[in-house]
């Protein structure tokens, strides 16, 4: 009897084995060719996207300028978030300005929309929103499906790294021009950045620094987790591999990187562990550097996660320290 046991167990095991080894299928891609070029510029650089409604919306200062800059001051409620790492799950204030003639026209209240959004400066600032209708909901899915700095040229996928990376054959969801896979952060994955302190603090001389930035990467799962944006060599992580700067509506791949990702492995993390490194945004070569005192934006990505910052750029003192990044990087 117990043999017949034994039997009827092993039997049982087999079967599950057997339903486990069952391979995997794929999730079909994205069919990019339906994304509308409207849509890409409207939800793709979003640092947060969501479906939430607008429930307040207070009209604030109008400048003297031509055309006036009109600010308003949100109330936004969320229901999902679509992309980001914001654990947004109850009311916030918003701010959102515009440069021209007219008012703006805001969706209802209370009626559900699709909303892009940032966080810079401790507070959130409104991108762009529009209310639920047709397909925009579908659109701005599609059109934040693939990494933040990659785009569409003709419905094939291009990424950052098409500029420096060499030739290859696509395999899957990946770049048209260099093969690079699309590579997710992944959703337990927290992407911070700090601005690092400077060597010497200047009075409203160098409030956010002087251009170095510390990218934190934290495992925020009690399990242990592969992040396949986060690469690395063996020995250590390859943030210039990893990270990707959008500024002024452009994408850079960190100088220094060769978009060569053929050799590099995804970071593994043990649960709770963070790993961190530094970047610096004076490296970037293309940007419209301010003249005199004004303030830059830089969006730090890592796949779907992102970070920005506004810095202050004074020129007389921050040239020539990004003369002596650039002249460094030409070693």
């Amino acid at each position: 009897m117990s043999h017949r046991i034994v039997l009827v167990v092993v039997a049982v095991l087999i079967g599950l084995g057997a339903l486990v080894a069952k391979p995997i299928r794929p999730p079909e891609p994205p069919d990019f060719g339906k994304v509308k070029e409207e849509s890409i510029k409207k939800w793709a650089g979003a640092e947060v996207l969501l479906l939430g409604k607008l429930t307040q919306v207070i009209a604030g200062p109008v400048g003297l300028s031509n055309p006036p800059l009109r600010t308003y001051r949100m109330t936004i409620t969320p229901e999902k978030v679509l992309r980001g790492s914001a654990k947004l799950d109850k009311a916030f204030v918003a701010n959102y300005s515009v440069r021209q003639d007219a008012e703006p026209k805001f969706p209802q209240p209370d009626a559900e929309c699709v909303v892009a959004l940032k966080f810079v400066q401790n507070s959130w600032i409104l991108q762009s929103v529009e209310q639920v209708a047709g397909e925009n909901v579908e659109q701005a899915k599609l059109a934040t499906s693939f990494p933040l700095g990659w785009t569409l040229k003709q419905g094939n996928l291009v990424s950052p790294w098409a500029s420096v990376g060499k030739p290859g054959q696509p395999k899957g969801i990946a770049c048209s021009v260099t093969g690079r896979p699309v590579l997710p952060a992944g959703d337990a994955v927290r992407f911070s950045v700090e601005p690092a302190p400077p060597a010497v603090k200047l009075k409203y001389g160098n409030p956010d620094g002087d251009g170095e930035y510390k990218m934190i990467v934290k495992n925020e799962s009690d399990l242990e987790i592969e992040v396949p944006a986060l690469l690395t060599d063996g020995k250590s992580i390859r943030w210039e591999e990893s990270i990707v700067i959008r500024c002024q509506d452009k994408p850079y791949p960190v100088p220094g990187s060769t978009g060569d990702v053929k050799s590099l492995k995804s970071v593994i993390l043990k649960p709770g562990e963070t790993v961190s490194g530094t970047l610096h945004a004076f490296a970037l070569n293309g940007p419209e550097w301010p003249r005199g005192g004004y303030r830059i934006e830089f969006q730090f990505c890592l796949a779907e996660k992102s970070a920005t910052h506004s810095f202050y750029y004074l020129s007389k003192h921050h040239d020539p320290i990004r003369d002596a990044v650039q002249k460094k990087l030409k070693k």
